[in-house]
Order: structure tokens, then C-alpha cells, then sequence
């Protein structure tokens, strides 16, 4: 029998208790001051459980891919840990991050990829250092 698994954020605690919760979604400021944002959040606290920023308009998709390529990332290492000994991919498909996981690879299925690589790869601020060298 695996143990329940520690709730990765409190949204998700609430979810999983079946409580009743509330989300919000901003935009953010065109400011890159943190002051200009916190702002704009903090009448949300105690009233919005999670906070969803929306991209601003001048998003570009090489942004918003490299990020989703880094959550992706992020949240497979954690899964990864989590695991009760590093083979047992079996036990991945319940851990909480899964859904996320899943998400983000709907949404990069989704994206035109041969454009994100040449975009990755012509912008001198990423180029390679986001991969793998080995």
C-alpha cells in the first residue's frame, strides 16, 4: 500500500479535502518593479487561494516554451525524489506533479516547435545554454 503523499501546495490540500476554494487571475504589471506586482496581488490575499498571472502582451512563445520546458523539469525532479526507490517509475502516475507534467506536455504538442528551436537558437541570450552537454 504506497502512503499518501504530502499535498505539494495548499490549493492542493484544499482540493483533495473536497473544500471549496477560490482562484484569481491578474495580469501582470508592464513595470518590472516587484512593488508594482505585489500591489496588484495583495487585495487577493485571504480571498483567492492561488493566483494565476496571465502573459503579458508582449510575451514571446521563445519565453513562454523555455519556461514550460523548465517547470517540466523542475516537477519530474520532484517526482523523481519522491519515488520510494529510484526505479519505481510504476508509482509516478499518482504522484500529484503528474497532472502538471501532463499539462505542460499538452501544451507543448500544441506549440510549433520548429520555430521554438530556431528561436532558441538565433536568440544570444539562450542559444545552448539551456541543454544538456553531455
Amino acid at each position: 500500500m504506497v502512503a499518501e503523499r504530502r499535498a505539494a501546495s495548499e490549493l492542493q490540500a484544499r482540493l483533495r479535502s473536497g473544500q471549496f476554494v477560490v482562484t484569481a487571475e491578474i495580469t501582470p504589471p508592464v513595470s518590472t518593479d516587484p512593488a508594482e506586482f505585489l500591489r496588484r496581488a495583495m487585495p487577493l490575499k485571504g480571498l483567492a487561494i492561488a493566483v494565476n498571472v496571465t502573459p503579458r502582451a508582449s510575451a514571446r512563445w521563445d519565453h513562454v516554451l523555455v519556461l514550460l520546458g523548465q517547470l517540466r523539469r523542475i516537477y519530474v525532479d520532484i517526482r523523481r525524489k519522491d519515488r520510494t526507490t529510484p526505479d519505481a517509475a510504476d508509482e509516478d502516475e499518482d504522484h500529484p506533479v503528474t497532472t502538471i507534467i501532463n499539462s505542460i506536455e499538452k501544451q507543448w504538442t500544441k506549440a510549433d516547435q520548429d520555430l521554438f528551436i530556431a528561436c532558441v537558437f538565433l536568440n544570444p541570450f539562450i542559444k545552448t545554454s539551456l541543454f544538456n552537454p553531455q
